[in-house]
């Protein structure tokens, strides 16, 4: 799936906007800390860093906690998506890729994930995993392709557009 929406460039400063499951957090960072940490609390993300950290660090600290948070639910949800659709896949990874939301090895059975994904809503996660998995009985986006993407996820293109659409 391609189309991923080019973020504004984040300073990882307090005040910013950071997005988990389609949900904005304010960040709060603390500069006196020992090591980097993140915390979530219903409204806000406490960014703990050692002083001088620079913004090329911070990022890596969030780039490695979205991980996490997308490896939270990916085998589950992917375990719900190929029951839904019949469609097992060999393998799920994560990777952070600049153009696509997903892509799928077919003749490996393997299934990329843009761990960009973890800022958009949780149905976002599910479109993407289905789309993909349909890629393992119709390579091509063919009218086959769309039509069982359809059957699967009926309210796929309304979630495709909220994909490309929100932070």
């Amino acid at each position: 799936i391609l189309d991923v929406e080019r973020e504004r460039s984040k300073e990882y400063i307090s005040g910013e906007y950071h997005y988990l499951w389609g949900k904005p957090y304010q960040l709060q960072v603390n500069e006196r800390g020992r090591k980097c940490k993140i915390e979530k609390t219903p409204t806000n993300i406490f960014f703990t860093v050692k002083e001088g950290t620079t913004r090329k660090e911070k990022e890596k600290v969030f780039v490695e906690w979205y991980r996490q948070e997308l490896k939270k639910v990916l085998p589950t949800m992917a375990q719900e998506c190929e029951k839904k659709t019949g469609i097992s896949a060999n393998e799920f990874r994560i990777k952070n890729m600049k153009t696509r939301w997903g892509t799928c090895n077919v003749h490996e059975g393997r299934i990329w994930i843009n761990l960009q994904l973890a800022k958009k809503p949780m149905d976002c996660l599910e479109y993407v995993l289905i789309h993909e998995l349909v890629h393992l009985l119709e390579k091509n986006h063919t009218s086959r392709f769309y039509r069982l993407v359809e059957d699967f996820y009926p309210t796929w293109k309304e979630t495709k557009k909220r994909l490309d659409r929100t932070p």
